[in-house]
């Protein structure tokens, strides 16, 4: 889940309806997805995972009704004009709304199918370890969202190599422009962790995590998509 929050403005009662284009795009990728999500080790296969294109006051998130996704212009002003400045900071993205597409649309839309797949694996796991497991998935989510973020990069390195660099290659370049909310001393996990809800009613801060734990797992020895779906039985999140 990114748990970026923010106030809700009121919408104008001629908003238009969720685009049907992004919402076949999603659900083209989620059918791909599903098709190669197997983990033989615990005879799983993913479970459909409906999409919704639908803005609330987080921008994407996994419940157990499927994946959510905001609509740009749905968004408030404010963090409409977040998206803006990021994508000034790149020389690829010539809107926010461009780079909220491709964030959001694609990167982080696998980043949640990642959420429900794990979900699903930890679920069917019958080792004596699964329900710290499921435990800490919950309570540690720098570890969650890392290793959503490694399912996703291993998906799209073997799926869209050249748009996961160009991403990652501008994702470098707007943490490079956002502050480091990380105090001096401090470790990053730990911190992110105690201050997980706080966090996520700033977006700049939130979206400095956000970006390093995609940098990060791009950064790590390449794994192919299959090696990451069969570590998740042996993966506590402690």
């Amino acid at each position: 889940m990114l748990a970026l929050a923010f106030a809700l403005l009121a919408l104008s009662s001629d908003t238009p309806p969720p685009t049907a284009d992004i919402l076949a795009k999603e659900q083209s990728i989620e059918k791909q997805f599903r098709s190669e999500a197997h983990i033989p080790a615990l005879k799983f296969s993913m479970e459909p995972a409906p999409v919704y294109i639908n803005t609330t006051p987080m921008i994407s998130y996994t419940d157990d009704k499927g994946v959510h996704e905001a609509r740009f212009d749905e968004l408030p002003p404010p963090i409409q004009s977040l998206f803006d400045n990021w994508a000034s900071h790149t020389s690829d993205q010539p809107s926010g709304s461009a780079l909220f597409s491709d964030m959001f649309y694609k990167f982080f839309f696998v980043h949640e199918l990642g959420h429900w797949v794990t979900g699903g694996a930890l679920e069917a796991r019958q080792d004596t370890g699964k329900q710290a497991a499921i435990k800490n998935c919950w309570n540690n989510h720098w570890k969650a969202e890392l290793e959503t973020n490694r399912i996703s990069v291993a998906w799209w390195r073997e799926h869209d190599p050249a748009f996961l660099a160009k991403l990652v290659a501008d994702f470098r370049k707007i943490q490079a422009a956002l502050p480091n909310p990380v105090p001096a001393g401090a470790d990053m996990q730990t911190f992110f962790a105690a201050n997980y809800e706080k966090l996520g009613q700033d977006p700049q801060a939130y979206g400095w995590f956000l970006l390093q734990s995609v940098i990060l797992a791009y950064d790590e020895p390449p794994k192919s998509f299959q090696t990451v779906l069969d570590e998740l039985p042996t993966y506590n999140f402690d």
